[in-house]
């Protein structure tokens, strides 16, 4: 079994055009997986929507969605996106229920509420714990939005998945929980955070999938009791200005190999294609050393940092 993992997708705004297919250069990494996993950011809708539909926020998101149509034409893998963000209801429910419409078209998996989808074996829930909106009720009814004051329900939901998860088409399941969490940028990981990823593992989740800040966080990924938390891993891709104290042109993908009970993590990190809008000058892959400004090893963790030139 072999999950990939990315960061952030935001393909614009408002309907503007833009870059069809920002994941041909990592095209190697997404035909080898099994399961794809990232956070949508974007309202979908073939139609640009009006501005009627239009929630009073300081950015608002939307596409035509040609770029899922290119993801999904690369790969035969499973590919489940998170739409439970700040950008859910950025046009209303009316954009909630297009990008749903659409991603069921492309046969790109997502959960509602705090409903799993489990396909293969894999069970998916995504949550969110801010909206940065002026209605945080309209949101909670509409995606799951978690409470840090009161979390008993989220884990008690776990537990129940896991109980079944015999079940649902693997030896002993395998869960995923991503979580869009945090600020857009820190500069360590918030205790609270930390305390709800472990809690997520305590309760039966194998993977934290989390991701918000707009840059790769101190500390990416943590090994907890036989779990894997991802507290970030940087924008896959966006149009925002870099940010270089925060070195915001760099992101991570992240696969795993095994994760089963019978099978440990066998994780590491690879260079991924975020840029603003334009592609980086050189194509980025498994056998491109010029690529690696750095190598660190922690543990099981390789972290492969790439600067790309734009």
């Amino acid at each position: 079994m072999r999950l990939l993992f990315f960061g952030d997708c935001m393909f614009g705004r408002g309907g503007a055009p833009f870059d069809e297919n920002p994941f041909r250069y990592v095209g190697s990494f997404i035909r080898e997986a099994d399961f794809i996993f990232f956070n949508l950011e974007t309202v979908i809708s073939p139609q640009t929507l009006s501005e009627a539909h239009k929630e009073p926020k300081t950015f608002n998101y939307q596409s035509k969605g040609k770029q899922l149509k290119m993801l999904r034409n690369m790969t035969q893998a499973t590919i489940f996106a998170s739409i439970a963000n700040n950008h859910s209801l950025d046009y209303g429910l009316h954009g909630l229920e297009a990008t749903e419409e659409y991603l069921k078209k492309t046969e790109i998996l997502f959960n509602q509420g705090d409903n799993p989808v489990t396909q293969k074996g894999i069970t998916f829930l995504s949550a969110t714990d801010h909206c940065g909106c002026n209605n945080l009720k309209k949101w909670g009814e509409n995606v799951w939005v978690i409470d840090y004051n009161n979390l008993e329900p989220v884990l008690r939901k776990i537990w129940r998945i896991r109980q079944t998860a015999p079940l649902r088409g693997a030896p002993s399941g395998f869960i995923v929980f991503s979580i869009h969490w945090g600020s857009n940028w820190v500069t360590r990981i918030p205790p609270k955070i930390k305390q709800l990823g472990r809690a997520l593992i305590d309760a039966g989740v194998n993977v934290v999938f989390g991701h918000s800040a707009h840059h790769v966080p101190p500390e990416p990924v943590e090994f907890y009791k036989g779990g894997l938390i991802i507290y970030g891993l940087g924008d896959f891709v966006n149009d925002y200005a870099i940010d270089p104290d925060f070195r915001s042109d760099e992101a991570f993908m992240c696969t795993i190999s095994g994760g089963t009970d019978e099978v440990p993590f066998d994780l590491f990190l690879e260079p991924s294609t975020r840029y603003a809008a334009r592609p980086p000058s050189a194509v980025l892959n498994k056998d491109c050393p010029e690529c690696m400004l750095q190598h660190y090893d922690v543990g099981r963790v390789a972290l492969v940092p790439v600067v790309r030139t734009f």
